[in-house]
């Protein structure tokens, strides 16, 4: 296989690519034996066809599916080999099959272009300097509290804020209600934020 790479534009590339004609005879064999072995043929026995019946009727297919095994097996080879790395889907242009010669074929792709960055040595930065007071790491410790709270049934008073309480509710539009507006043992925390303005306020 013979592989050679042409700087298109700073983002593409394109790759030739040549196999020798002894892959190409080999491929070109084995997809006549595969099809002699599946076609059925008025007047012959399945895997008896003879190959000059075979290339008459289905020499077109044959070619474009030994091509496209030709590329499929060696486009990934050729990258490997020239450690091109594509960021895009290429855009292959095949050429002409023939047994007993090469088979040709051209494949162009984006690359990641390549980057020159200056001036960012020797740059000069200030470090942060933090420092922790006790009022965030009484705050840590309140979130760690609540991350980690478990709900505990309370009985013998009414709803505070800070509770949570299991409701059913219905919206209503026009004193009617619409779709989705009602909700069965939906668990809420008694807190502004927690709901529609003013709502959990009204729990208490």
């Amino acid at each position: 296989m013979k592989v050679e790479i042409e700087q298109v534009s700073p983002i593409r590339k394109k790759m030739s690519v040549a196999l020798p004609p002894e892959l190409v005879d080999q491929e070109v064999d084995k997809a006549y034996l595969n099809l002699q072995k599946q076609v059925k043929i008025k007047g012959f026995r399945p895997g008896k066809a003879p190959l000059a019946l075979l290339q008459r009727y289905f020499k077109a297919q044959v070619e474009e599916d030994v091509i496209s095994a030709l590329v499929q097996d060696s486009y990934p080879r050729a990258l490997d080999e020239t450690k091109m790395l594509p960021v895009s889907q290429p855009i292959i242009e095949k050429g002409v099959l023939e047994k007993g010669t090469a088979f040709s074929y051209t494949a162009s792709f984006e690359i990641k272009p390549e980057f020159d960055v200056q001036g960012y040595q020797g740059l000069q930065l200030e470090k942060e300097k933090l420092s922790v007071t006790e009022p965030d790491i009484e705050q840590q410790l309140k979130n760690l509290q609540d991350n980690h709270a478990t709900l505990k049934t309370v009985a013998g008073r009414a709803a505070q804020a800070g509770d949570c309480v299991v409701i059913d509710y219905e919206g209503t539009i026009e004193e009617k209600p619409f779709a989705g507006s009602s909700t069965k043992d939906h668990l809420i925390e008694i807190a502004p934020e927690s709901f529609l303005p003013g709502f959990s306020e009204q729990l208490t």
